[in-house]
């Protein structure tokens, strides 16, 4: 409300001119619009669209060398003359073009670049043989790896013999050893194998099983992406030589014995199966996780707590800067900053850790979020979001343009994108509508829809504050507010209310930006994983938390320590079970097949309307500063809201295309697919109406259950992340041709490569 003080010679003649006068000034006080996905905002996120064209240009043209390089020079130098003659568009032009290339320079060079000496060109050109033991020279790059009655061994190779004299070799090798029996388990202890520790092993040398069926993945791509060139098998700790120490990093060596020496303390503190949850969410180590855990996660779709990556460096970051250590102080009214020692002694121990545990893409994009984030605050500079993100993503996929392709990457960021481009805008968004009192310059109420203004009051309108304010200023008026909204506020209901509801924007916004991606590359789909990782990020930090303080303690004082243990085997098994009451409702959580082909462009065009409605999300305005004019008010007010309808039934479209693809109509004709399982068979049989039957399902030896005899008849395998032949394969084969069922399926006879797919 306003008091005119006019007096009557003061009052206009033309009280509608004196009107339109008065909004001309406001229009021209009207501060500019900018809106947050700017480009003078968010520029890395344009540099690294550029710069992901050109990589992926790269992997479907695979130009010549000799046109990319002159191309990108040419753009350089058209850049800076833009910028010298102050041409900016110009400039942003050639800068675009020429990241583009650059990208595609970037990808040529890491497809292109092997040296000759590198296994895997070794074993291309037919130096190395699968089926010809070798003797491999090289430094372990870390202690090995425990997994269940194995070990893995990464060597960095110096030198190889095969049938010929000695010569130079380079790359890294996967190796893995499974001990028989004591004796050999003894003899393998023996060794004391580190970091740093030269070798000379003899052992069969191969690239990872290729399989030739379409949807099939190719594990050789995954294991150049995690810096392998090879993957063997020893047969027998006595094929093993130490040769000395070489020169290596002394802490990294440590850094590594200190994560092998975590996982001993969670064997030694917790039982099965929370200890492999947790050397899983601690340490990056999957191969101790229990079968029923995995499935139980996959299912919730919160397998990702698993994996280490925001989530886990969020919390230990909350741990380093938000927690006081100096709680016997008396003065804690008011939290002091952080410190710049603190900030810095953090951002040490978050990278410390990331390399511990692998440096996987996740790793590395939580550990640079975090480092820009606490930065900036010390530079007085304000870290935004989406900037954020995207310089993370600029900097790995220049170091290493073949993360485009990478699943962990992609889900990675696509999880991070949704939360800073759809979840934090729409909260701020409700925020503004549920906490609108008239200023003098926002008077007018929000324009947006009745119930999410209802929404937006019950989550966020103080009624309390409000009556304070009204009684201590001299003008007193009353606001049409939700009736809800007040019983919550003042029953002090509204806090928990709050941080479910914005819990769930967050979770549904993730769920929509890898819903593609899941259905892509794991066939999966999990609406339940929308209500339950409202609880997921809670219980792990609790597993977390409480399972370092549990190692922490227990030397000091072992009851206070059970007491936490049984908190944290609470936890685990709430984090595992919270899909049973789920299991029954259809839709909580299914399998879907996939598109192959060009079909899959589905897949990406997914993201288009998903990238209009962040757009509009970024240029909604509900609250308007100053007076509206018309022209304005129908800007504001109907096409942003068509603009949004046509993204959300876009958007719809093509989630039910993806959830449920068009089944292929049957030929007419008896086909029969014999499909590539490895050892084993398994062939499809589709009759000329469509009716389907599996014969054989494939199968594969189990890790951890190899016996001496087959050590000694052939090389055992071990089947890295519990990969299964009958999910990774055959259902991928039968997914990529868009069947969700079979009509009948049988076994030839019982042996395990044959049946064991089946399950």
């Amino acid at each position: 409300m306003s008091v005119d003080t006019r007096t009557t010679a003061d009052a206009p003649q033309h009280p509608s001119e004196d009107a339109t006068d008065g909004l001309a000034v406001l229009a021209r006080r009207r501060p500019a619009f900018r809106p947050a996905l700017a480009m003078r905002r968010q520029p890395f996120l344009y540099l690294v669209a550029a710069l992901t064209v050109g990589i992926l240009l790269d992997r479907w043209l695979e130009a010549p060398r000799g046109l990319v390089a002159p191309l990108t020079l040419f753009s350089a130098a058209w850049s800076v003359k833009s910028v010298l003659v102050k041409k900016t568009t110009q400039a942003a032009l050639a800068l675009f073009i020429g990241l583009a290339l650059a990208g595609m320079w970037l990808s040529l060079q890491e497809r292109r670049g092997v040296e000759a000496t590198r296994l895997r060109r070794l074993f291309d050109a037919g130096v190395i043989r699968a089926a010809d033991p070798v003797e491999l020279t090289g430094v372990l790059r870390r202690p090995p790896e425990p997994a269940p009655g194995a070990f893995f061994l990464d060597l960095e190779a110096e030198s190889l013999r095969a049938e010929r004299a000695p010569q130079a070799a380079s790359g890294v090798v996967r190796l893995f050893i499974s001990p028989a029996d004591t004796e050999a388990e003894a003899e393998f202890e023996q060794l004391a194998l580190d970091s740093g520790v030269r070798l000379r092993v003899l052992v069969r040398l191969e690239r990872a099983r290729r399989y030739s069926n379409p949807g099939s993945p190719d594990f050789n791509d995954f294991l150049e992406r995690r810096g392998y060139d090879l993957k063997g098998t020893i047969k027998s700790p006595l094929l093993i030589e130490p040769l000395g120490e070489a020169k290596t990093n002394r802490l990294l060596a440590w850094l590594y014995r200190v994560r092998i020496k975590l996982m001993g303390a969670i064997d030694a503190r917790f039982g099965a199966p929370t200890a492999g949850t947790l050397k899983a969410m601690l340490a990056g180590n999957r191969y101790f996780l229990d079968a029923e855990v995995s499935e139980r996660l996959r299912e919730s779709a919160t397998f990702h707590t698993l994996v280490i990556a925001g989530l886990h460096m969020g919390i230990l970051a909350w741990a380093l800067l938000r927690v006081r250590w100096d709680f016997w102080r008396r003065r804690r009214r008011e939290a002091e900053p952080h410190s710049v020692a603190r900030t810095l002694a953090a951002i040490v121990v978050l990278w410390a850790y990331a390399v511990m545990v692998g440096l996987a893409p996740p790793v590395v994009r939580a550990a640079t979020m975090l480092t820009v984030g606490v930065i900036a605050p010390l530079l007085f500079r304000r870290a935004a979001s989406l900037n954020t993100v995207s310089l993370a993503a600029f900097v790995m996929l220049a170091l290493q343009p073949a993360l485009v392709a990478d699943p962990a990457f992609q889900l990675s960021f696509a999880a991070v994108a949704a939360i800073v481009a759809l979840a934090l805008p729409l909260i701020d968004r409700l925020r503004q509508i549920g906490e609108w009192r008239p200023t003098a310059r926002a008077p007018h109420p929000p324009t947006c829809p009745v119930v999410v203004r209802a929404i937006a009051e019950m989550l966020f309108w103080d009624e309390r504050e409000f009556r304070r304010e009204i009684k201590r200023s001299p003008i007193r008026y009353r606001l049409e507010k939700s009736a809800a909204a007040r019983r919550l506020n003042l029953l002090r209901l509204q806090p928990l209310l709050r941080a479910i509801v914005l819990l769930v924007i967050t979770s549904a916004a993730i769920q929509l930006a890898t819903l593609p991606l899941m259905a892509f590359y794991f066939n999966r789909v999990s609406p339940v994983g929308i209500l339950l990782n409202v609880t997921a990020g809670l219980l792990t930090a609790v597993l977390m938390l409480g399972g370092l303080v549990v190692l922490m303690i227990a030397p000091l004082s072992a009851p206070l320590a059970a007491i936490i243990a049984g908190v944290v085997h609470a936890a685990h098994a709430l984090l595992v079970r919270a899909v049973v009451p789920f299991e029954g409702v259809t839709f909580a959580t299914f399998r879907v097949a996939h598109y192959e082909d060009w079909h899959a462009w589905i897949y990406a065009l997914y993201f288009v309307p998903l990238a209009g409605l962040a757009v509009w999300l970024d240029r909604w305005r509900p609250i308007d500063e100053f007076f509206p004019v018309e022209r304005h008010e129908a800007t504001n007010a109907r096409r942003p809201r068509l603009a949004a309808s046509l993204c959300l039934a876009a958007l719809f479209v093509s989630t039910v295309a993806i959830i449920r693809p068009a089944a292929i109509a049957p030929t007419g004709r008896l086909t029969i697919y014999f499909l590539d399982v490895g050892q084993g068979d398994s062939a499809l049989i589709v009759f000329p109406r469509g009716t389907t039957m599996l014969v054989d399902a494939g199968g594969e030896l189990q890790p951890g259950k190899v016996t001496r005899e087959e050590t000694a008849t052939d090389e055992a395998t071990f089947n890295d992340d519990g990969f299964a032949v009958g999910e990774a394969v055959v259902s991928r084969f039968l997914w990529s041709q868009r069947r969700t069922r079979l009509d009948y399926a049988l076994a030839t006879h019982a042996d395990a490569d044959h049946m064991a797919g089946f399950s």
